[in-house]
């Protein structure tokens, strides 16, 4: 479980800075505690996404996305989002 967090964990973020009237984005270092909470959250959104209208169970599908995420597996949904999310910061910079 902890490696998987690790894994699901985002480096950096983006966030909105106004100056002068004009909003714009900025890539920013994300602080510990926010990265375990994102972390935890993506994986159990994951595990939810896993087993809505489908025949899998929660906790079947929870267990398999843990897994992917310990294993940093491209096809976990938790680590897609935080590819996405570091991305989407590079390009912010």
């Amino acid at each position: 479980m902890v490696r998987a967090i690790e894994n699901a964990a985002p480096r950096e973020d983006v966030t909105r800075l106004k100056k002068g009237g004009v909003a714009y984005s900025q890539a920013v270092d994300v602080a510990p505690l926010k990265r375990v909470d994102e972390s935890v959250k993506n994986i159990a959104l994951a595990g939810f996404y896993g087993s809505f209208n489908n025949n899998t169970s929660a906790a079947e599908a929870l267990a398999k996305e843990i897994i992917q995420a310990a294993k940093d597996d491209s096809n976990a949904m938790s680590i897609k989002r935080r590819n996405e999310v570091e991305r989407i910061a590079l390009a912010s910079r």
